[in-house]
């Protein structure tokens, strides 16, 4: 009795896992589970697709990057200061591409000279490194064996970059709100809902709405000092700023209109890039059952 009791309920709870959940736009906690930890792998709803060589073209991240691997290529190594930063002849270089803007710099408010001072810099080495694409030895960086061979096939060396960006990169690193997983959590969720309601331009709001309604645990900060009205207009802004500016944005993936350079309403649309990159399954009744006695 007891064994059989067991079986009906782990069946139960099965079943329950399955259930395609409105606050998730239709899937269930299962598919849930792969959008928020490997929202690019195994089952997972979402799949990177390969692009065209043009496409790559079209990346801003991606080019960037590809201008430093390139340095490192002709010169067999890069040397940073003796503080462990891109030289400001390097900085310079790469700014005049027009790959990425740093809007302080568009603004007159900084100067590009300093590594430190710029967020698309620091975003740009850090990813290299943490990509395993390069190493770092007494402030010289050069390829690795396997970024050297990763580095011949935009493909492999997107798909590297784009992952690591999404997975291995701290967001909250690069800004002072005080919510560490806000955006980077759950992004497989945002790619989702872009994907489903980009084709439209539509507020940022619309998406942070639909995004804290199913992470609503995400606000959670030791900052007792906030109103209920200033902390969701903070996690608003947070959300925005990870995923749209600082993310999808850099990628290639997202057009921005905005009314103010700071606070100005926000509207977003996806690219046809977005589309050729990104396909989006819709939920599946899978019969979870069946595949355990499989196993």
């Amino acid at each position: 009795m007891k064994d059989d009791f067991k079986k009906i309920m782990e069946a139960i709870e099965i079943e329950y896992d399955n259930i395609p959940v409105p606050e998730f736009e239709g899937y269930s906690f299962l598919e849930i589970a792969s959008l928020i930890y490997s929202p690019f792998a195994g089952d997972s709803p979402i799949k990177l697709l390969k692009l065209e060589e043009a496409d790559y073209l079209k990346i801003p991240m991606f080019n960037q990057i590809k201008y430093l691997i390139g340095i490192i290529q002709r010169d067999g190594e890069l040397k940073l200061t003796n503080k462990g930063y891109l030289p400001p002849k390097i900085i310079a270089g790469l700014y005049s591409m027009g790959y990425l803007k740093d809007k302080y710099v568009e603004m007159g408010i900084s100067k590009v000279y300093r590594e430190v001072d710029m967020d698309i810099m620091k975003l740009s080495r850090s990813l290299l490194e943490v990509s395993g694409i390069v190493k770092k030895r007494h402030n010289v960086i050069t390829l690795t064996k396997e970024g050297a061979k990763t580095i011949a096939n935009d493909e492999l060396l997107f798909r590297r970059l784009f992952v690591s960006s999404a997975e291995n990169i701290s967001w909250n690193y690069f800004d002072g709100y005080p919510y560490d997983d806000i955006g980077q959590f759950g992004l497989g969720f945002s790619l989702v809902l872009l994907s489903k309601y980009g084709d439209k331009k539509r507020l940022d709001l619309f998406y942070s709405q639909k995004y804290f309604k199913a992470f609503p645990t995400v606000k959670d900060t030791d900052d007792k000092s906030e109103t209920s009205q200033t902390q969701k207009e903070g996690c608003d802004r947070c959300y925005s700023l990870r995923t749209f500016d600082r993310f999808l944005e850099y990628w290639g993936l997202v057009d921005i209109e905005q009314t103010d350079r700071i606070l100005g309403d926000k509207y977003i649309t996806k690219t046809d890039l977005f589309d050729k990159l990104i396909q989006c399954y819709p939920h599946t009744q899978r019969n979870l059952a069946a595949e355990q006695k499989g196993n």
